[in-house]
């Protein structure tokens, strides 16, 4: 919700989204953000694995109770919380970022083509 209010968005997929599923919907649509919520630490280890893949090309950002420091690093993902308040601002701020990235490479690949 507070991201939707801070002008986001959103994509819901649903609580048990499996995690192929949501790695195609993010190729797809190129998200600023993957953001995932587990209320226990072995909702994100069970799928380790493959959220360490999606986190390798999407950026993706884990809350809620489950996300623990372990977790984090095991999986390669940013924290999201406890204060999302503050957190929104910092998504925000990474995704812009992200985005003027992507739009400097695009505009040197189409440079280099033109050359």
């Amino acid at each position: 919700m507070l991201l939707g209010r801070a002008g986001w968005r959103i994509r819901y997929l649903g609580p048990d989204t499996p995690v192929g599923s949501l790695a195609s919907a993010a190729d797809l649509t190129r998200p600023d953000a993957v953001v995932l919520a587990s209320r226990r630490p072995s909702g994100f280890r069970a799928h380790a694995p493959a959220l360490r893949r999606l986190a390798e090309v999407h950026p993706l950002w884990l809350a809620g109770r489950g996300t623990t420091p372990r977790v984090l690093e095991e999986i390669g993902a940013m924290h999201l919380g406890p204060d999302l308040v503050a957190d929104v601002g910092l998504l925000t701020t990474a995704a812009r970022e992200r985005r003027r990235a992507r739009e400097a490479s695009a505009a040197t690949a189409d440079s280099e083509r033109r050359s």
